[in-house]
């Protein structure tokens, strides 16, 4: 079968009957360029308003407004989440506010923690900071005026034994949103400031540090019992609820330790409720309490357990509370503890409650103990406590404690695309996290694009069905006007094949036809929306497109709506009878 023949004959063809052929085309471009328009607006609309909801940071953000508690390990797991574009934790807001301070004034910001891939600063072409840098929301800006590379002093203050004491550290300006990013009162650091900063709130640290590398102090010693001599003092300590009053009496009669500790006397009760520790400032009032009654008052801890590690074994033992008088003007307390054994006096670093922190401390020969016993006072106790609760660690190389398992209250969670917003949200939400996204805002517009594709699918169904149906009778039409046609062919050494080849070959001539001259009509029509609402949009968006992937998938819909076409006249060709036809001449 010679194709290039059978496409030269049906060239010719449509050339000498270019009149109705170009008719055909016509009306069936009349067709299709309503369907590529509903195609293109749905497209371009629904395109740029999803532009324009990605664009803006805030409608990929996960927010969880109620502080939580997650572990370091739980932020990890979050950001290898698929549909994460951006993960990092942030502490307490409340924690984490300082004052920026220049020659003209100062003001009150929350500090928010950034790093590599912050779509935030991405969407304003802002720098990351690093240790020492900074970025400002336009508000602050606008009051202090600084400039971009210059210096601006973040200053911190707490309350230390009644007093007020203030830290500062230099940061560099590396950059300033503008008022359309939505930023107030809030600067971006880098993470380790920001937990410097509360860890400063907090009493872990003396000051402050650009890095936040170095190591915490020891915290604040607490509190978990007071040891009065008269018992009926119990009900009148306020915001202390004692629900494990322990009294000396005849129901309830000191231990033989309790009494070679010196903690019973006559009528003694030592009161104590580990879910309710408290801080030397919070027990201010159960010593005015306990001083006007003339009643004995003393703080008291639990017992620590501790493992230390010998140069043949590793031991583990029980530090006792030595109950001590309140001293609301004490200085932090030296970490010291007593043991019986002489031999075990020295510096140690001692693991604390299987685990959950470890300390250096030192340990002094007490002659008075049993050997193997080992005691320390209510605020040693009280200093290791605190330690154990927020999982702390000595480490030799920071000279200091650190925290290597810290939890944070709250994350900041940025999806990679619009589509990862709600499912991120429930899977998050899931996790038992409360968490919040613009999943209304994101769900209008998937409503927009799937109410444009029933629209666009019932008009391509009419309008594609009458282009097929008109190609179809015009193809069987001309098959029977040239019967005579195709019987000379066939005489002439044509076989059916290759005259079925005829009818299909005129199809696809007037499908791609048909379809050039609907893509030409198309980008007149684009072209003049884009020009007629240029004052509606945006650069780089665009109301009415087609991507080469819609030109290529028409294009090949047209194709096979061609051949389909093209079957009945095909049949027919193959049902001529060549004597038939030339009878008939």
């Amino acid at each position: 079968m010679n194709l290039c023949l059978v496409l030269k004959l049906v060239w010719q063809q449509l050339r000498h009957e270019w009149l109705a052929a170009a008719c055909l085309c016509i009306a069936m471009a009349a067709a299709l360029v309503p369907v590529l328009m509903i195609l293109g607006l749905k497209e371009g609309t629904v395109q740029t308003l999803r532009q324009r909801l990605a664009a803006d940071p805030a409608n990929l953000e996960i927010r969880m407004p109620i502080s939580t508690h997650i572990s370091s390990q739980e932020v990890e797991s979050l950001r290898a989440l698929p549909g994460v574009g951006f993960c990092i934790p942030a502490t307490r807001i409340l924690a984490t506010s300082a004052h920026l301070v220049t020659d003209s004034g100062s003001e009150e910001v929350n500090l928010i923690p950034t790093g590599a891939g912050d779509p935030l600063l991405a969407r304003h072409s802002l720098p990351v900071p690093r240790a020492g840098e900074i970025v400002l929301g336009s508000a602050i800006a606008e009051k202090l005026s600084p400039e971009v590379g210059g210096e601006i002093r973040l200053r911190r203050g707490r309350m230390e034994g009644g007093r007020a004491q203030y830290t500062e550290v230099p940061c560099r300006v590396v950059g300033i949103l503008p008022d359309s990013s939505g930023v107030g009162a809030q600067v971006f650091v880098p993470l380790s400031l920001v937990i410097a900063v509360e860890e400063y709130a907090e009493g872990a640290r003396q000051s402050l540090s650009a890095e936040g590398a170095q190591g915490l102090t020891p915290p604040a010693p607490v509190y978990h019992g007071m040891w009065l001599n008269k018992p009926g003092l119990k009900d009148s300590t306020p915001d202390y609820v004692w629900d494990r009053a322990c009294p000396f009496s005849e129901q309830r009669p000191a231990t033989e330790d309790e009494i070679r500790r010196g903690m019973a006397s006559q009528e003694a009760i030592l009161f104590f409720n580990s879910a309710q520790h408290k801080a030397v400032d919070k027990l201010r009032r159960a010593y005015q309490l306990a001083k006007q009654n003339r009643a004995e008052f003393r703080l008291w801890n639990p017992p620590v357990s501790a493992t230390r590690q010998t140069s043949d074994k590793t031991e583990t033992f029980t530090i006792h509370c030595i109950p001590e008088p309140l001293n609301l003007r004490a200085a932090a307390p030296a970490l010291q503890i007593r043991c019986g054994n002489p031999a075990d006096a020295g510096f140690h670093t001692l693991l604390l409650a299987g685990g959950k922190g470890s300390m250096r401390v030192e340990a002094v020969a007490d002659t008075s103990l049993p050997p193997g016993e080992w005691t320390a006072s209510a605020s040693v106790l009280g200093v290791l406590h605190g330690i154990c609760q927020r999982g702390l660690f000595w480490s030799e190389e920071a000279g200091g404690l650190t925290q290597p398992h810290r939890a944070f209250s709250r994350i900041r969670l940025y999806a990679r695309g619009l589509d990862d917003v709600e499912p991120l949200v429930q899977h998050i939400t899931a996790r038992g996290y409360h968490a919040e996204g613009n999943i209304a805002g994101i769900r209008r517009v998937q409503e927009l694009n799937a109410q444009l594709e029933i629209l666009f699918t019932l008009l391509a169904v009419i309008c594609v069905t009458g282009a097929a149906i008109s190609l179809a009778l015009n193809l069987f039409n001309g098959v029977l006007k040239r019967r005579r046609d195709y019987a000379i062919l066939a005489t002439l050494g044509f076989s059916r094949a290759t005259l079925t080849c005829f009818p299909i070959c005129e199809s696809l001539l007037l499908t791609l036809l048909s379809i050039g001259l609907s893509f030409f009509l198309f980008h007149g029509m684009a072209h003049a929306i884009s020009v007629l609402f240029a004052a509606e949009i945006e650069t780089g968006e665009n109301l009415c497109f087609l991507s080469p992937a819609h030109h290529a998938l028409v294009l090949g819909c047209g194709i096979a709506i061609g051949l389909l076409a093209a079957v009945c006249a095909a049949v027919n060709v193959l049902r001529t009878q060549p004597s038939t036809a030339i009878r008939e001449m």
